[in-house]
């Protein structure tokens, strides 16, 4: 088995069988020749020594969700050649892929930012001479950012409920 030639046949399985868009395609492919030239073009069933290796290099190089693609990928590949009975035994069933991904905490209006928008609504609110419509029709952005406020605030613990 050299394992270019089975790359090139996997990739024509996942274009024509499983028909995966020409971007996931170009995607598996740029994945799986670096995979190749890191492991050494030579290698047809690496080890999990190597493939140890192959896992340092894309934390140390990329970002956590670059580096889930490029292991899908060369995961995928050698789930397909187990399939296919190319290989007997998946070298990543005796690699431990999973790893913590970092969570991203959303962003939040600054405290500033929310006071002087629900002061701006207090003096819109109280002003005498805005017909009735508007009176409703800002009381009503008002109740709809002051229950945002409240929601953010109470998430991030700024503001706590209590009877």
């Amino acid at each position: 088995m050299f394992l270019k030639e089975e790359i090139k046949k996997y990739l024509h399985y996942c274009k024509f069988q499983k028909e995966l868009d020409d971007k996931t395609i170009k995607a598996y492919r740029a994945d799986l020749e670096q995979f190749i030239a890191l492991i050494g073009e030579n290698e047809n069933n690496p080890d999990k020594e190597k493939l140890n290796s192959y896992l340092v290099y894309l934390h140390r190089m990329y970002k956590q969700k670059t580096v889930k693609r490029k292991i899908a990928s060369v995961k995928a590949l050698f789930h397909y050649l187990e399939e296919e009975e190319i290989i007997e035994i998946n070298p990543f069933h005796k690699v431990k892929t999973k790893f913590k991904e970092e969570a991203v905490l959303p962003k939040i209006i600054s405290r500033d930012i929310i006071e002087q928008l629900l002061n701006h609504l207090y003096k819109e609110r109280s002003i005498k001479e805005y017909s009735e419509w508007r009176k409703k029709n800002h009381f009503k952005r008002y109740c709809n950012s002051r229950n945002t406020f409240f929601n953010r605030a109470s998430y991030f613990g700024i503001v706590s409920f209590t009877k």
